[in-house]
């Protein structure tokens, strides 16, 4: 019996080290942060057992402090990213998009028409009117690349420069949406900038260098919302899927956009908001992961 065990934990272990995404999903028909082993859709369970938040919107990790951000209509928490421990929580509008500004503070997008980024620290509860904007616009999400802040609306698509935590964003460039209507989330990669489309199945992208967006529709969804870089120029997108009956997560690539080269999540996910990555993550910690993934196989076997 010891032996049967024992290859199951080293297959497990073999497929989760051959793989180079841990991914998170923001959940806000289930209220959970769910974690997927995106090199195989494996289901790694949940960020803890469920946190404070009412219908997450938004996630960010800062993994140089094992920080998950996460961003909800009842406020913003930012929580351990292994065991799901609150560590702080602030009460705030509702946030529909945020971003590591530097390691230990979080930026997001108040709803509303407001003429600033909020920020929030490590280790401290309250939030700030991190960055001033040049005008008041109401923000569905951002991303942060070196060429500044990116911040999406639902007919445009705003670059910024980034002045750090307290300064003063002044707006560097706009390139309108070709199909405008509510939006999900921004990403901004090497070469493209994606934005997720929640009145379809549309993603939105743009080279980095500019010339316009075009849209590209992914047949298995209904709509897209959530987008978030992996490896290289591959990408996961979340959404419902094309029946509109659960939650799906698809992994793509700018190589063959439109394609979906895996999907997985369908009957865990409901209403998937958020999408966060995180790109080959040390063995020990994956290890640990997938192992109690096997675990808890194991024990539902033995009862059924």
């Amino acid at each position: 019996m010891r032996l049967v065990l024992l290859a199951g934990l080293l297959a497990c272990v073999g497929v989760a080290r051959a793989s180079f995404d841990l991914v998170f999903v923001a959940d806000e028909g289930t209220d959970q942060i769910h974690r997927f082993d995106g090199g195989t859709g494996t289901y790694l369970g949940t960020v803890g057992s469920g946190g404070p938040w009412v219908n997450p919107r938004t996630i960010t990790v800062d993994q140089a402090n094992n920080v998950l951000f996460v961003g909800a209509d009842n406020g913003a928490f930012q929580v351990d990213l292994w065991n799901g421990t609150l560590l702080e929580a602030a009460g705030i509008p509702t946030t529909y998009g945020s971003a590591l500004l530097a390691p230990g503070q979080y930026v997001f997008t108040p709803n509303g028409p407001y003429n600033v980024l909020g920020v929030t620290l490590l280790g401290v509860s309250g939030w700030y009117g991190g960055i001033g904007m040049p005008s008041a616009l109401t923000r569905r999400s951002l991303d942060i690349a070196s060429n500044g802040i990116h911040v999406l609306t639902s007919t445009e698509i705003l670059r910024y420069s980034n002045p750090g935590f307290a300064g003063n964003a002044v707006l560097l460039g706009s390139q309108a949406l070709n199909t405008p209507g509510a939006m999900g989330e921004i990403a901004v990669g090497t070469n493209y900038v994606l934005a997720g489309d929640l009145s379809g199945n549309r993603l939105h992208y743009m080279f980095t260098a500019g010339g316009g967006y075009s849209t590209v529709n992914y047949f298995n969804f209904s709509t897209v919302t959530g987008v978030d870089f992996a490896h290289g120029e591959s990408f996961y997108l979340a959404g419902r899927n094309s029946g509109n009956t659960s939650g799906i997560v698809t992994l793509g690539s700018t190589a063959l956009l439109g394609s979906s080269l895996r999907t997985f999540g369908s009957g865990i996910l409901q209403n998937p908001t958020s999408v966060a990555v995180i790109t080959a993550p040390e063995p020990g910690t994956w290890t640990a992961l997938v192992l109690g993934a096997c675990w808890l196989r194991r024990r539902k076997l033995k009862r059924s």
